[in-house]
């Protein structure tokens, strides 16, 4: 178990923005497990770019222990790391102006909703 893991979350409007520092292991994934159940009802980013590394059990325990109560659908990683440990259902940020953006299909000429749907169509 690594020692120097450490998030810090802040709650802007309707999400939840949490950073993940240092290195992912089983311990880091029930800590972030936790802090995801303290927000049930809001949509949360999880940025991975500063986590030094990822172990697998960290990305299991975040698979197979997160609750069913938790809806995947709400939880939007972000970051170099977050393929390697976002669990299924969950959604991929891509970055817009260098933030981590999450689109609920109501923005200005929404880029976002043009990319999925081509996306879907491939």
């Amino acid at each position: 178990m690594e020692s120097n893991f450490h998030m810090d979350a802040q709650a802007r409007d309707q999400e939840i923005y949490i950073n993940l520092h240092g290195v992912f292991d089983g311990a880091s994934a029930f800590e972030l497990i936790q802090k995801i159940e303290d927000h049930p009802d809001k949509h949360i980013v999880i940025e991975t770019q500063a986590l030094t590394r990822t172990l697998d059990y960290g990305r299991h325990v975040l698979q197979w222990q997160l609750p069913k109560t938790v809806r995947r659908s709400r939880l939007h990683f972000a970051g170099d790391h977050a393929k390697q440990i976002m669990p299924q259902g969950c959604k991929l940020l891509k970055y817009r102006n260098g933030k981590p953006h999450i689109c609920m299909g109501n923005c200005k000429n929404c880029r976002c909703r043009q990319d999925a749907e081509s996306e879907s169509a491939i």
